[in-house]
Formats: structure tokens, sequence, C-alpha cells
């Protein structure tokens, strides 16, 4: 099962861009010096906001399951997973729905340390999909704890 928020990220990614153009002409049109400096302080927020900006790829192959993260304006073929984890190794989770954004919390039983935490923000997920990734985890939980 293969879960993506790659389609609403694109969009709020040309979004930000037109917008970061639409700031950009509105500087060189205006000649008001407030206006200049509105419009370049609004433009420099959408610049953070649009290189901060991820999409995030959620997949659970039934053995393993890996999060990945890239950029919406990624053209790589692979992208190389930012968390993958064997499914016998997760004790615990902790899903919190917000609005638009969505908190995961996994407690995982590594050799390394006994016991870590790996948290993550997914935004822009739907509810079914934040049902769906639920729905996973806790068939992997009830699996781990027999």
């Amino acid at each position: 099962m293969k879960i993506s928020n790659y389609r609403l990220t694109k969009g709020i990614a040309y979004i930000l861009l037109a917008s970061i153009i639409a700031s950009v002409c509105i500087i060189v049109i205006s000649k008001e010096m407030i206006v200049d400096i509105t419009f370049s302080v609004l433009c420099l927020f959408f610049v953070i906001m649009l290189f901060r900006l991820q999409c995030v790829v959620f997949e659970n192959s039934g053995n393993c399951i890996t999060f990945r993260k890239h950029h919406p304006f990624t053209m790589k073929k692979f992208i190389p997973p930012f968390i993958e984890l064997p499914e016998s190794s997760i004790k615990d989770y902790s899903f919190r729905n917000g609005l638009g954004v969505s908190h995961l919390t996994l407690k995982v039983n590594s050799k390394r340390k006994k016991n870590m935490v790996v948290k993550l923000f997914l935004l822009g997920f739907t509810s079914s999909q934040n049902k769906k990734i639920v729905s996973s985890l806790q068939f992997i939980r009830l699996n781990n704890s027999n």
C-alpha cells in the first residue's frame, strides 16, 4: 500500500510560485516604498515556504514500512527513504489529527537503542488516507503484540 500527498503539495508549490512571480511584478510596478517593503517581505515568506514544502510517501510493503520525503519539483526517479523500519521493530504508535497536519509518533525497538521514538508531521493527507495509515499501523501493532 502506498499513500502520498503529492498532488496537494504540487498544487501548493505552483500556487506559491505564482504568488512569488506576482509579488515580484507588483514590486517592479509599484512606486510606493511601503508597498515595496510589504511585498518584499511577503515574497521572502513565499520563497521560504516553497523551499520547506515536502511530499511525504507512506509505503507498507508487508514486511517493511517506509517514509519518503522529497520536494514536489524533484525530478529524480528514485527517492531514498527518509525512514525505513521493519514491521517487527514497531512497538507502538500515536496518531493525532490536527487542522491539515497529522502528528505520527512511532515507538521502535532497535538493537542499538532499547526504545527509540520517531516523530513525523504529515501535512496534507486526507481523512481517508489518515484512516488507511492508522489501520495499517493498528494491524502491525496487533501482529507484534502476539
